[in-house]
């Protein structure tokens, strides 16, 4: 609904608050889904912020969880600027 109307960074706010739900509720794969809508969507935003941080949530579920080349790939891109 946010995104439909030009608001982005509402949206994506949105996903990382569900992210951080789901994760508490043991809902990994939704958490990772969320947080990685949320990270995409901060990015387009350009709000470097809250992008930095649901990048830190979504790097600290891919790592609890085993996924340490996904985590890899995340910090890669926060720290290529892309």
């Amino acid at each position: 609904m946010f995104a439909q109307v030009g608001r982005i960074g509402s949206a994506a706010q949105a996903f990382w608050l569900a992210g951080q739900i789901l994760r508490e509720d043991g809902d990994i794969d939704g958490a990772v889904l969320s947080l990685e809508s949320a990270y995409e969507g901060l990015t387009i935003a350009r709000d470097a912020a809250n992008r930095a941080r649901a990048a830190s949530n979504l790097i600290d579920v891919l790592r609890a969880t085993g996924q340490h080349d996904r985590a890899d790939q995340v910090i890669a891109t926060l720290t290529s600027g892309s």
